[in-house]
């Protein structure tokens, strides 16, 4: 009887085609292909946080006049230089927002003010960014030593080696910074920026990497215009975003898609193999499924894994992540001494700053601002200065108001003001990321219809969790229908 029973319980426990286990944009990109090519699978996305978008998340805040500000928590777009993130919005039916034409300008603070930072070559050699010296040795680029041969280079040594020391010390170290929050000495070019590292393997260099790709444009007649090229978020596209409600827009229009598919409010509490089949405790409840979807930051994916492979665990739990603060800002037009009529700027981080840089919102996106309102994110913390989010809200504010007057000159109190902590904010890929990774799909390979999909093991953007979420998706499917052949 008691054998019986057990079975006939069993036999009660709802069985799903796929459980994705993070609602973040990892996991809904995966849920989303999946549902579009099987929308015959039962397919359920299960999120322990209340809302869905991870750190993906945008707020309609009150200033003091008419109209609201649009404030992005986290990641405040994406470029348009690589198609996945436009193509999944415009799948999705949004309407994809530019920056304007005023964001082409960007900005660096070094040696106590603000530089232009420059969009060409005849720029470049015009800026007062680096010494005479120091642009020199960037002419030389295309004969540079070689890569080292068997070493995983940081990003860093390979700026200097091909670049030179200044080249490298006050771009490179100030754009790292603004695109990982990391230290450009301590973070793999090959994972950070796979594109670069390939470049070099491929064309020896990277003005021979230039004059390649400009010849294959030419040779295709490349209809790719010279603003996707080098647009106003830099080199590689255009910075874009969902015109109305920033990049949560994204989040909300993914999650409606998926419906009763996706459950907030509902952790997974445990996991196991049996007969072929995943065992999962979500919510208190139990689930059986045929693939499981780990779309979860690094360090809670390696807590998932310890009870089925310890090693795993280690491997996912040893991926350091470093804390960011957001503080977004709204003030008057008067409250700086000229226009803001640029991206931004990110500061050198041997300046001594409190901050890692400022992205002029209202400049790139004017719809995020009432009109004669001006909107910043300032970006805090990182690997420099990660004690910044030990602060509290009052003295961390302070902290990024007196920066704000030494950078920008600000002479006004902000109308309206908002800070986001992310103490676990951005993955850091160190030399030897990638083999990790690999070591880690190789362990995981032992168990099958077993994933993960996370910016903890590649690729940080919006674009990359898309395509990533994406391609899984696909690979899922095949694997799938190639086991049923």
């Amino acid at each position: 009887m008691n054998s019986g029973g057990q079975a006939a319980q069993e036999s009660s426990v709802p069985k799903i085609r796929a459980l994705i286990v993070g609602a973040g944009i990892s996991g809904l990109s995966t849920a989303y292909e999946l549902s579009v090519l099987r929308p015959d699978w039962d397919i359920r996305v299960v999120e322990a946080e209340s809302r869905a978008g991870g750190k993906a998340l945008s707020d309609r805040l009150a200033g003091l006049g008419a109209g609201d500000y649009t404030v992005d928590a986290g990641p405040n777009g994406f470029l348009t230089n690589v198609p996945d993130a436009y193509e999944l919005a415009r799948e999705l039916g949004l309407e994809v927002f530019s920056a304007s034409d005023q964001a082409r300008k960007r900005f660096i603070f070094v040696g106590g003010r603000l530089h232009a930072a420059p969009s060409s070559a005849l720029a470049f050699f015009r800026s007062s960014l680096l010494p005479l010296r120091g642009k020199l040795r960037v002419a030389f680029e295309p004969f540079a030593a070689r890569a080292p041969h068997g070493v995983d280079e940081t990003v860093y040594a390979f700026a200097r080696r091909r670049l030179g020391k200044a080249f490298a010390d006050v771009l490179i170290m100030s754009m790292v910074q603004g695109v990982s929050a990391g230290d450009a000495r301590e973070i793999s070019l090959r994972s950070l920026f796979p594109r670069m590292w390939a470049m070099e393997r491929e064309y020896g260099g990277l003005v021979a990497a230039l004059l390649g790709k400009r010849w294959r444009q030419w040779r295709s007649h490349s209809l790719v215009s010279a603003t996707e090229r080098s647009g106003p978020a830099g080199p590689g596209g255009r910075l874009s975003t969902i015109a109305e409600g920033g990049i949560g827009a994204l989040v909300e229009a993914l999650s409606a898609h998926l419906g009763e598919r996706l459950q907030l409010g509902a952790p997974l509490q445990s996991l196991r193999r049996a007969d072929g089949l995943w065992e999962c405790v979500v919510g208190g409840e139990k689930r059986q499924a045929e693939v499981l979807v780990l779309a979860t930051p690094a360090y809670v994916s390696s807590a998932l894994l310890q009870s089925l492979d310890a090693e795993a665990a280690r491997l996912a739990g040893s991926i350091p992540y470093t804390p960011v603060a957001v503080v977004a800002l709204g003030f008057d037009a008067e409250a700086f001494p000229q226009a803001l009529d640029g991206f931004g700027f990110l500061v050198s981080p041997f300046e001594g700053c409190r901050i890692m840089g400022c992205l002029w919102t209202s400049s790139c996106f004017p719809q995020q601002a009432p009109a004669g309102k001006v909107l910043l994110r300032v970006l805090v913390g990182g690997s420099f200065a990660p004690n910044m989010l030990a602060l509290d809200d009052e003295r961390l504010l302070e902290e990024v108001l007196d920066a704000l007057r030494f950078t920008m000159g600000l002479r006004a109190s902000p109308e309206m003001h908002k800070l986001y902590r992310w103490p676990l904010g951005i993955p850091q890929y160190a030399p030897g990321h990638a083999a990790l990774v690999e070591q880690l799909e190789e362990r995981l390979s032992a168990f099958p219809g077993l994933a993960l999909c996370s910016n903890g093991f590649g690729g940080i953007g919006v674009n990359d969790c898309v395509r990533r979420g994406r391609e899984l998706a696909r690979r899922l499917v095949a694997e799938r229908e190639r086991g049923r052949a």
